[in-house]
C-alpha cells in the first residue's frame, strides 16, 4: 500500500535535487508554498469545526493554535495536553 507512493516520492526527491538550480523549479516553489499553507489551514478548520463542541472547547483549540503560532513546541505536545485535558474532564 504504501510501496509506489514511497517509491514515486523518492523519484521526485532525486530529480528535484538535480534541478535545484533551475528556475522553473523556484517557479514551482515558490507556487506551492502558498498551496501548502491554504491546504494546512483548511484541515485545522475542519478539525476545528469538528472537535469543538462548546465554549471551553473552542477556547482550549484557539489557545494551542495561539502558542503553536508564536512558540516552537511541537504541536503534538500541544494536542496531547489538550487531549488529556479533554480526558481528564475539563472539557
Amino acid at each position: 500500500m504504501c510501496g509506489p507512493t514511497c517509491a514515486l516520492a523518492f523519484v521526485v526527491a532525486r530529480t528535484w535535487d538535480r534541478f535545484k538550480d533551475a528556475p522553473w523549479r523556484m517557479a514551482i516553489q515558490g507556487g506551492l508554498v502558498p498551496l501548502s499553507l491554504g491546504l494546512i489551514a483548511a484541515s485545522a478548520f475542519v478539525l476545528a469545526r469538528a472537535a469543538d463542541h462548546n465554549v471551553y472547547a473552542g477556547l482550549i483549540t484557539a489557545g494551542t493554535a495561539t502558542v503553536a503560532f508564536f512558540t516552537r513546541i511541537n504541536p503534538l505536545w500541544l494536542f496531547a495536553t489538550a487531549g488529556v485535558m479533554g480526558l481528564s474532564g475539563w472539557l
